[in-house]
Formats: structure tokens, C-alpha cells, sequence
């Protein structure tokens, strides 16, 4: 007789589809988040086109940037079953999404401070001092995230 609490063998294998298909979506989202903002950082040249023409692109980033930030909070998979979204919520994903959120907060304060000291010598305006910020907030932790989960380890 099979216990009731023992998911059935199938599931263990989804759930590692599943896992390794999430890893691949942050991975990949992260990595064309600091694509995507390369093109903001080309565009400091001209600062006068920046809040005419970028403004779709400042409003794309954020809004992507927020999602971003729900996705790593809640681990995505929103139109899946609650079956699934359970598996995938165990207590080691909880463990990497914690070192995940360690890392964006410690990249954070070394940003401000690397900002901070590259501003006494450059001059960069607010806006690109927020942009810088929000890249390092966003992407650091998913890189993160998506390492550990990779390795499996924490």
C-alpha cells in the first residue's frame, strides 16, 4: 500500500522539468535585463533625446524590472497547477531565493558606494545613478538565484 503523502513518481520528475526550466527563464530573463541596458548607457551621449525618446524604454524597464523582482519573490509559474507550484516551493528554493536576496542587498549598498565615489570625479545625473541602481537590485539576485539553483547547492 503507497502512503498518501508520498507524491506520486511522476511528479519528482516533473518537478525537475519544471525546476530547470525556471532556472533557465531567470538565467535568461537576467542576462537580457543587462543587455537591455546597455542600450540606456549608449544613450548618455545624448542626454537631450534620453527623456523624449527613451521614454518608452524607462517605462519597459521598470515594469520589467518589477516583474522581475515578483517572479524571484514568488518563483513565477502563477498559471500552473497549485500541485506544481507546490513542488517547486521547497524548502531549498526558499533557501536560494534567501542567499538571492543577501546578495542583491550587499551588491546594493557596494553600488551606492562605488556611486558615490565615482560621482566625486564624474558627473552622472540622478537618473542615471537610479538606473545604475535598479540594474545591480535586479540583476545581481537573479544571477544568484539562478546560480544556486544550477549547482543545487546552497
Amino acid at each position: 500500500m503507497t502512503d498518501p503523502n508520498t507524491p506520486p513518481l511522476g511528479a519528482a520528475h516533473s518537478a525537475e522539468k519544471l525546476e530547470r526550466r525556471r532556472r533557465t527563464l531567470i538565467l535568461a530573463q537576467a542576462l537580457l535585463f543587462l543587455v537591455w541596458q546597455v542600450s540606456f548607457w549608449l544613450e548618455r551621449t545624448h542626454r537631450e533625446t534620453l527623456w523624449t525618446t527613451g521614454g518608452f524604454k524607462i517605462s519597459a524597464t521598470v515594469v520589467w524590472a518589477l516583474l522581475l523582482c515578483v517572479v524571484l519573490a514568488t518563483g513565477g509559474g502563477w498559471f500552473r497547477a497549485g500541485a506544481a507550484r507546490a513542488l517547486l516551493d521547497n524548502e531549498i528554493t526558499h533557501d536560494h531565493r534567501r542567499s538571492a536576496y543577501v546578495w542583491g542587498y550587499w551588491s546594493g549598498i557596494l553600488a551606492v558606494v562605488a556611486l558615490y565615489l565615482v560621482t566625486r570625479f564624474f558627473p552622472l545625473t540622478t537618473m542615471e545613478i537610479i538606473h545604475a541602481l535598479l540594474t545591480v537590485a535586479v540583476v545581481v539576485p537573479l544571477l544568484r538565484f539562478a546560480a544556486l539553483e544550477w549547482s543545487g547547492d546552497g
